[in-house]
């Protein structure tokens, strides 16, 4: 199975809706002030000023993307990422399941 599975933790049980807010909210910061503030000056060099920008957007969006998924590691208890070696081997591609 390649989706995401999340076994809550026994301590979390009485917390879980304000960690389920906390986790939202740096969620959303992440995508919403993170980018404003720190990736898009990045993307607005590369749009200006990179030889390829195309490469250069798909690296941006590379590290974008892997950042966020590594802070929904960190941040969501019990969350972890199963991807089959098949799915891994795909690049450059986005893939909605």
């Amino acid at each position: 199975m390649n989706e995401p599975s999340a076994r809550p933790l026994p301590f979390c049980k009485p917390f879980k809706p304000v960690l389920d807010v906390l986790i939202t909210l740096a969620a959303w910061t992440y995508f919403t002030a993170g980018f404003v503030f720190f990736y898009s000056p990045f993307y607005a060099w590369a749009a200006f000023f990179s030889k390829d920008g195309e490469r250069s957007f798909q690296r941006l969006n590379h590290i974008f993307f892997s950042g966020f998924f590594r802070l929904l590691g960190l941040i969501t208890p019990g969350l972890s990422f199963r991807i089959s070696d098949d799915v891994r081997a795909i690049h450059s591609s986005v893939i909605v399941s």
